[in-house]
């Protein structure tokens, strides 16, 4: 779990990495695993319209995301 969290300086946190590649189906997987954006990462416009993009998909991954805290 500590390490699909973990942020690195070049990609960031893996569901912010696949936010920006636009890989729906692996966000869905990470979101599914318990991961999360970082608190940087959640303050960002781009990366927070493109997470309720996600959760517009699919309903379900809110939840799951809301659960992950």
């Amino acid at each position: 779990m500590a390490l699909l969290n973990r942020s690195t300086r070049l990609h960031g946190t893996p569901l912010y990495a696949a936010l920006l590649d636009n890989a729906m189906d692996a966000c869905s997987v990470i979101i599914k695993a318990g991961g999360r954006l970082s608190a940087d990462e959640e303050h960002d416009p781009a990366a927070a319209a493109a997470l309720q993009g996600v959760f517009e998909r699919d309903r379900d991954l809110r939840s799951a995301y809301a659960k992950a805290r």
